[in-house]
């Protein structure tokens, strides 16, 4: 479906940004787009750029769309509490975005002037809530949200067209967008204001010439005002007053009423010469009814018709004709006063244009020159971090060099140290084995020395189970330590006192020897005891069961000790014990 063909606008509210939405709803759907932005440095350039990528983008579509028109808009602006501030941010304005205006605005008006007369006012009471200001506020009040809102909508329903006449005659911009329609012959231009001053006695001759005027309002884009306009309960004086300022023209008939009035002539005719001397505005007297007007004010001014001949004299035919000569001349004069406001308002235009073109050299003067200032200032950056970083390269490469240094000195000690340790080791097993070998070779000697002595009696072997205490003798232990102890009494001397836990740990160690008889009931036990890492040795605890005292067994349990493979330590100081 063709939606331009169903509605007159289609409004279409997206979010900008770098999306697939945000790209289509700013280069393929719009028309015309709105920038709405605040006075903020980021929310104004953001404007400006998303106003030139979509520019940028929508020229290379591969179809030919009519170029975009972009229309900024101050929005939250407040005037009243940073006029100041607020005057700057309008210079910034209307600096920056000339570019975006000069696509569609006329020449003929001023950036700024537009720009005042669209921004958006920040208003705090619409801040809360859901208010609508064009509700609540109307659309009158040139300071409301609701004026402004108006002055939007307007521009959008004219299509951005007759800006003029919105500068200069707002309301009936408005009045046209709102399709109230008011006869405009040339709205391109300022209306040009004809003010009729007579008196009350002349308002039939004023009438009669109005309508003789009426003719060029049709060709022209002319108003007329007199005071015949005033409305009920407006105040006379003031209206009046406002009304002399904005005319251009001013017709005086001139007759001995109108000369005579004090109102007229205190009020009104001096203000309006003053007028027209200071603003070089243009008055034209028309003699309507004889009278010496030689001696009045307005004998410096060209009188109309020239003849002189005053209006009323003429009869009913010749009356019209003389309008007509009368109309015509004014016809000249509005002319010729439109075409020196022309031509003004083109000189001024020139000439704003050339100080405009003045000035953008001179900004672009200006910013070449900071341009290359900072494409100098980041050569010399640039080198100042190009010989930092080389620098920073040697002295990397000297503290890489002298860590790789350091390493090689500390794997060094390392493998120093290594082979030191291995050396230390191989001397120490060296000794160790030395010292096992020359134990080894003694104790042989020994063994060999004392074999002879040993004589063993077969008889012992039958009668009793000699072998090296273990786990399994623990039983005898308390039994061991009682007899030691009577035998100590019964000495008198001799065996220490020793605990059964004693006994147990010589057991479990192989420190001793114990002898059982056939029922495997304690015959006899010793064990030996050493000190000084076992350089020195003793035989202890030798005890006999009373019952097998006088058998000889207290001389065969060392003895059978080395028979029965007993711990080499036990052999060996057994083999002693045997020698003595």
């Amino acid at each position: 479906m063709n939606r331009k063909s169903h509605y007159d606008f289609i409004l279409i509210d997206s979010r900008t940004g770098v999306t697939e939405i945000g790209g289509i709803c700013t280069v393929q759907l719009p028309d015309k787009i709105i920038l709405l932005f605040s006075a903020t440095v980021q929310g104004f350039h953001g404007t400006l750029e998303i106003a030139e990528r979509a520019s940028n983008a929508q020229q290379k579509l591969p179809y030919d769309r009519q170029r975009l028109t972009f229309i900024p808009i101050p929005t939250k602006f407040d005037t009243q509490s940073e006029y100041e501030l607020s005057q700057k941010w309008l210079d910034l304005f209307s600096h920056k975005l000339g570019g975006i205006y000069k696509s569609w605005l006329p020449y003929t008006i001023n950036i700024r002037d537009f720009i005042e007369k669209t921004k958006v006012p920040y208003i705090t009471y619409f801040s809360f809530g859901e208010k609508l200001p064009v509700l609540e506020q109307g659309t009158t009040d040139p300071t409301g949200l609701g004026y402004a809102y108006e002055n939007l909508a307007g521009l959008i329903a004219n299509d951005f067209d007759e800006v003029e006449t919105f500068i200069y005659a707002r309301d009936k911009f408005i009045n046209k967008a709102k399709g109230i329609r008011i006869p405009i012959i040339d709205e391109k231009e300022k209306p040009f204001k004809i003010f009729i001053s007579y008196s009350r006695a002349d308002t039939q001759l004023k009438d009669i010439l109005k309508s003789h005027l009426s003719v060029l309002s049709l060709q022209k884009n002319i108003t007329f005002w007199d005071a015949e306009m005033i409305l009920p309960g407006e105040k006379w004086h003031d209206v009046i007053s406002k009304n002399l300022k904005s005319a251009n023209l001013f017709l005086l008939l001139i007759s001995p009423d109108y000369l005579s009035s004090k109102s007229v002539v205190e009020f009104e005719l001096e203000k309006i010469i003053d007028i027209a001397l200071t603003e070089k505005k243009i008055i034209v007297p028309i003699l309507a009814r004889p009278t010496n007007w030689e001696h009045s004010q307005i004998s410096e001014f060209q009188m109309l018709p020239r003849s002189m001949k005053p209006i009323s004299l003429y009869d009913e035919k010749e009356r019209d004709k003389i309008f007509i000569e009368i109309t015509e001349e004014i016809k000249n004069v509005v002319e010729k006063v439109a075409r020196e406001a022309k031509e003004k308002t083109e000189r001024e235009a020139q000439e704003k244009t050339a100080k405009e073109e003045a000035a953008r050299e001179a900004e672009e003067k200006a910013e070449r020159e900071a341009e290359e200032k900072a494409a100098e200032e980041a050569k010399i950056k640039r080198e100042a971090e190009e010989k930092a970083a080389e620098e920073a390269k040697i002295k990397r490469e000297m503290e890489e060099n002298a860590y790789e240094a350091a390493k090689i000195k500390r794997e060094m000690e390392e493998n120093a140290y290594k082979e030191a340790k291995a050396k230390r080791e191989a001397e120490e097993k060296a000794a160790k084995e030395k010292t096992e070998r020359e134990a080894k070779e003694k104790k042989k000697a020994k063994e060999i020395a004392v074999a002879p002595i040993v004589n063993v009696s077969p008889s012992t072997y039958a009668k009793f189970n000699i072998e090296v205490a273990s786990e399994k003798h623990c039983a005898f232990a308390e039994e061991i330590c009682r007899e030691m102890e009577e035998s100590a009494k019964v000495r008198g001397t001799g065996i220490a006192k020793r605990s059964p836990e004693y006994v147990r740990e010589k057991m479990r160690e192989g420190k001793a020897v114990i002898a059982m008889d056939e029922e495997k009931r304690f015959a006899g036990f010793s064990y030996i005891e050493s000190w000084s890492h076992e350089h020195f040795v003793a035989i202890l605890g030798l005890i006999v069961n009373p019952k097998y005292r006088r058998s000889g067994l207290d001389r065969y349990i060392p003895k059978i000790r080395k028979e029965k493979n007993c711990k080499t330590h036990i052999q060996f100081y057994t083999m002693i014990w045997l020698k003595k």
